[in-house]
């Protein structure tokens, strides 16, 4: 063996994926030997300085021949040239890499917040390259925090030089979504609006998530959104009072709706005996009677968009006073 030319043993390599139909060992070295299909190996420039140079040939067929020379359970593939010398020994090892794996599967994250990805499968001698959009990070960092819609893989390099890919992954920043305006309906429903509601009652969350909710109970109606993962702020609030009616007997009421109310009320009541009442307003912050409306009929619209908004009693009387009732509502 010429010793000016054979180098310490083992020059460490790989087998590489398949390319235009031929697999290639790679070793430590510049250059590559081509394995083909026909389990002959292809001269390449990176090794010619390793043999004797009187070697030209393009094929050395059965020249290479893979042996477990230290028991190790991996073989070694080793080239003995025509004249036995020049002895050339190479570890070969199995690419069996796992794909990099990353910290979440939850990729998605709010406008004011980031996303730290870590790859939690790395060992000893593992080097990261991070690709995402049209830049890069070489510097073999183990996480990294994104605050920006992007794609993104992650190759792994272990100490053998194999290299594997992690899958491609969408980075997404969705926006925060508007506070849901709340609205009462005709059938005394508060609407939202928006889907994804949650429903707080004087401040505290409730169970129903629907975009329209009947309360059973007067207070004050707060609702968020959620959509993609990210909640809004807290609507303003809404004081809901239970739609007015009272019941004198089982066949007879008075009743007043909607409540709030914007502008106008709507005035029934059955009442044996009586088919026209009174009503007064009053504000309750001040006692200030405000409105008055005499001899209203059952199913009567009472307008009282003169009024600004806030808290008032209405007193609802007959003639001879032998009904009098009253209502608390609030005008929008």
């Amino acid at each position: 063996v010429d010793s000016g030319i054979v180098h310490s043993y083992p020059f460490t390599g790989y087998w590489e994926k398949n390319y235009d139909g031929f697999t290639y060992f790679k070793g430590s070295k510049e250059g590559k030997f081509k394995y083909t299909r026909k389990e002959k190996f292809l001269y390449q420039d990176g090794f010619k300085n390793w043999y004797s140079k009187n070697e030209n040939s393009g094929i050395f067929s059965n020249d290479f021949t893979p042996a477990d020379l230290d028991n190790d359970g991996t073989a070694e593939l080793i080239h003995h040239p025509f004249i036995a010398q020049n002895l050339l020994i190479f570890k070969l090892h199995n690419c069996n890499l796992a794909k990099p794996i990353f910290n979440t599967t939850n990729f998605s994250f709010c406008t004011n917040d980031s996303l730290k990805l870590t790859v939690s499968n790395i060992f000893k001698g593992d080097s990261l390259k991070w690709y995402y959009g049209t830049k890069s990070d070489l510097t073999n960092v183990s996480n990294k925090t994104f605050t920006d819609s992007t794609k993104l893989f992650v190759t792994r390099t272990d100490s053998l030089g194999c290299v594997i890919s992690s899958d491609t992954i969408q980075i997404k920043k969705y926006s925060i979504p508007s506070a849901p305006t709340l609205s009462r309906d005709t059938a005394n429903y508060l609407l939202s609006g928006a889907l994804g509601t949650t429903w707080y009652k004087d401040g505290s969350a409730i169970t129903d998530t629907t975009q329209k909710y009947k309360p059973a109970t007067p207070g004050s109606y707060t609702a968020k959104t959620t959509t993609n993962g990210c909640t809004s702020v807290m609507s303003a609030a809404y004081y809901y009072l239970v739609t007015g009616i009272i019941n004198l007997s089982k066949d007879e009421y008075i009743k007043l709706a909607p409540n709030p109310f914007i502008n106008q009320l709507s005035f029934d009541f059955v009442l044996k005996g009586y088919q026209r009442l009174n009503i007064d307003v009053y504000e309750i912050a001040t006692g200030n009677k405000v409105a008055t409306q005499p001899n209203l009929t059952a199913g009567s619209r009472i307008n009282l968009g003169q009024l600004s908004g806030g808290t008032y009693m209405i007193r609802v009387t007959s003639n001879d006073n032998k009904i009098v009732q009253q209502f608390k509502v609030v005008k929008m």
